[in-house]
């Protein structure tokens, strides 16, 4: 018996050890915007400024010489609630894939960061290397050019923007709510409400991501009243590069609601209202290498207004939409908009567009709602020129409830069950839902409901509402602890009088 209790001693210890060694390093620090720089970051007596707290190191923080370098891998700052008037926010520091560094709003409340107009209100990247880094929950407005820059100068990596509200941007060339720059790789964008506050502006959009961008996921996010929802300018033609436009809601779009120039792009399962639609091949300037848009996969979407634009380039004899697949969609307009457009006024050369699209229902008012190249085409004559849609319909879908957001099909409407996987065609009702109960129920931007993650988990609140620099280890902090100790203890006692 003493053995198997020797056994468990060593086991408790190690996990003890362990334990201790995780708290040592991960802590949670706090800013408030009555709080003072010179306070140590605690609940009780929190830091004052973002910048402060994550800048370091090498780069000059703006409120001091000192560079601390305060924020390591592991940490969380949380943000208490309140308007901090901040701009050219740096995180020097990275984490590691299990340690991350988290910034975001105390759980229960939201924190705003105004930028005043001053440029990009969080910058990652721009003046060194960083890797997992996350924010979560935190609304952000007021920046020139963005209000959140990743990768604009340094490489950047598995960096995360998850429930963010990013709104009022200042507009000029390259603009965006979120704005994604050439040097970075893997960074996901979910969940958030973006919206740059001027749809009638000629630029701006939700997110930009401009040019060499790899493997970027955007998903589950609202985003509206911009000129443009989500473009990719100046694309990437690396075969590893395959961004995901998933689960969006993009609506009062003055421009397009998706617009990209790159290869290897799955669109799939978007919810676009009162938009012009989707432009793949939107390069009209730059050098030919920028202006991929091969293999694009545009599947499962609802357009309630708009098109679909495939385009080819005159500029560049090998590039233009090539071998895209469009299928299993839904585009419904009440006015005479066409449908679909296949490298319109563009010749087409001796390898052609290579498009395959099926299974999808369409409806306007117009008859010829199809075009390839100059000629228009009534949905028969556009089957038999181009041996696309052969199991397409045109036809008005019966929706659930669209004052509700509820794009659902009702059980008679046309394209129910009817996609080539035999589900619903459009977007598929799991998305929907998904959509439905993010939509907040309060004015933007100050409202944000919380809701499922895209992994499926309940976003909740994280680690560190008491007092103190505290301690996210997952081992239970100092209760973990506090039921360790005694036992230890106890069997240190017991192997005392054994030995003696």
């Amino acid at each position: 018996m003493l053995k198997f209790e020797i056994r468990r001693f060593f086991l408790f210890s190690s996990v003890l050890m362990f334990c201790l060694v995780l708290m040592s390093m991960a802590n949670t620090f706090y800013v408030a915007p009555d709080g003072k720089n010179t306070n140590p970051g605690t609940l009780e007596e929190p830091w004052r400024d973002i910048s402060f707290a994550t800048c370091g190191g090498t780069y000059k923080c703006p409120c001091t010489d000192k560079n601390p370098d305060l924020i390591q891998a592991g940490d969380t700052l949380l943000l208490r609630q309140g308007i901090y008037r901040d701009s050219g926010i740096h995180v020097t520091n990275s984490g590691t894939l299990k340690d991350p560094i988290i910034i975001r709003s105390y759980p229960g409340e939201m924190a705003t960061i105004d930028g005043e107009y001053q440029g990009d209100v969080i910058s990652l990247g721009l003046k060194n290397e960083l890797e997992h880094v996350h924010l979560d929950s935190i609304t952000v407005i007021k920046g020139r050019r963005s209000g959140i820059a990743v990768g604009l100068g340094r490489m950047t990596k598995h960096i995360s923007i998850k429930n963010c509200v990013v709104t009022d941007i200042e507009i000029s060339d390259n603009t965006a709510c979120v704005f994604v720059g050439t040097a970075h790789d893997d960074t996901r964008i979910s969940g958030c409400k973006l919206s740059t506050s001027r749809p009638n502006a000629t630029r701006g959009a939700g997110v930009e991501i401009f040019r060499g961008a790899n493997n970027i996921i955007i998903e589950y996010c609202e985003i509206f009243s911009s000129h443009k929802g989500i473009y990719y300018k100046h694309g990437n033609n690396d075969v590893t590069n395959t961004p995901i436009i998933r689960g969006n809601y993009i609506h009062d779009i003055s421009h397009r609601a998706i617009a990209l120039s790159t290869d290897n792009t799955i669109i799939d399962n978007n919810l676009l209202v009162r938009t012009p639609g989707i432009v793949v091949f939107n390069g009209v300037s730059g050098a030919c290498e920028w202006m991929g848009s091969f293999n694009t996969v545009i599947t499962h979407n609802t357009l309630v207004g708009g098109t679909i634009e495939l385009n080819g380039s005159t500029e560049c004899s090998d590039r233009g939409s090539r071998y895209t697949e469009v299928e299993n969609n839904i585009i419904y307009n009440t006015d005479d908009s066409r449908v679909l457009e296949i490298w319109k006024y563009t010749p087409l050369d001796s390898v052609g567009h290579q498009t395959s699209s099926d299974y999808n229902l369409y409806y306007s008012q117009s008859i010829d709602i199809f075009r390839i190249g100059d000629d228009t085409y009534n949905l028969g004559a556009f089957q038999h020129a181009s041996k696309l849609d052969s199991n397409s319909i045109k036809a008005i879908p019966v929706f659930r409830d669209t004052a509700k957001l509820d794009y659902r099909l009702k059980n008679d409407s046309p394209g129910k069950n009817a996609a080539s996987d035999g589900q619903d065609m459009g977007v598929l009702p799991e998305y929907l839902l998904r959509i439905i109960s993010r939509r907040s129920t309060g004015d933007f931007p100050t409202a944000l409901r919380k809701f499922p993650s895209p992994l499926g988990e309940e976003i909740g609140d994280l680690p560190g509402a008491g007092s103190g620099s505290e301690k996210t280890d997952g081992c239970g902090s100092g209760l973990g602890l506090a039921f360790m100790l005694p036992f230890v203890m106890r069997l240190t006692n017991r192997i005392k009088s054994a030995a003696g």
